[in-house]
């Protein structure tokens, strides 16, 4: 009978180690989150709390982005409205000499408000010192 037994038990864990070989992964997951649960049990609520101060973070940043985007917005459209300023002034004192205004001088024109957007001053020097026309700023 203890023979049979013995028999038994070797077969069993022949398989049972065949088991393991083949999916070892299961245990080893097993292992793990006994493991991390027997460690961080006790620090529960500190690990609710890293997660709300991360989820507060991310809505902080998605804030900062939002307003940083509306702030692009703006500087994009009042440069968009001194580009057209700009161009009828120069298209006015064109019409008064009897000049077109060209396809080319826009764009060039175009470019010099691109780059010089964010500086309204030095815009209104280079407008003035390329094509002779003086800029007068409405802003208060």
């Amino acid at each position: 009978m203890v023979c049979i037994t013995w028999v038994a038990s070797a077969l069993f864990f022949k398989k049972v180690w065949t088991w393991i070989k083949t999916y070892w992964y299961i245990p080893a997951v097993l292992l793990y989150t006994i493991v991390l649960w027997v460690l961080f049990r006790r620090n529960g609520a500190s690990a609710l709390e890293v997660l709300k101060t991360s989820k507060e973070s991310y809505k902080a940043q998605i804030k900062a982005m939002e307003e940083a985007h509306a702030r692009e917005i703006e500087a994009r459209d009042k440069a968009l409205v001194q580009y057209e300023v700009i161009l009828a002034a120069i298209e006015e004192e064109y019409a008064a000499n009897h000049e077109a205004l060209s396809e080319e001088r826009k764009k060039k024109i175009k470019e010099y408000v691109d780059e010089y957007g964010e500086d309204p001053e030095e815009l209104a020097k280079i407008i003035e010192d390329r094509f002779g026309i003086r800029f007068e700023s409405t802003n208060e």
